[in-house]
């Protein structure tokens, strides 16, 4: 069985922002260490979905390209009954783990 990578929505956000700061570059630096070492990274539609409308929304399309580039690289994950009820439990579990850690506070939706 090979070992695989699920990208979030958040973490899609990350390796496609141009802006240099110090998370966005380690987000990078690890996904190119993730494909470099052959582990298969998927990007769920729904995950692309999120950032495409919002670069959308704002009409940066330089923004668009770039995802288009890093989605080349990655495996597609379309929505599909089999794959988004799993993917939801991990997210749910994701996000409970943000709110404990954060003492409290709302997991950011």
């Amino acid at each position: 069985m090979s070992l695989c990578v699920v990208l979030d929505s958040g973490l899609l956000e990350m390796v496609s922002n141009p802006r240099a700061s110090v998370s966005n570059l380690q987000c990078r630096q690890w996904l190119a260490m993730l494909l470099a070492r052959g582990i298969l990274v998927y990007v769920p539609e729904i995950a692309d979905d999120e950032i495409r409308r919002e670069l959308l929304c704002a009409s940066k399309t330089a923004g668009l390209r770039r995802l288009d580039r890093i989605n080349a690289q990655l495996r597609y994950l379309p929505i599909t009954t089999p794959n988004h009820a799993p993917g939801s439990a991990v997210v749910g579990a994701n996000a409970a783990a943000r709110v404990a850690d954060s003492g409290g506070c709302s997991p950011g939706w």
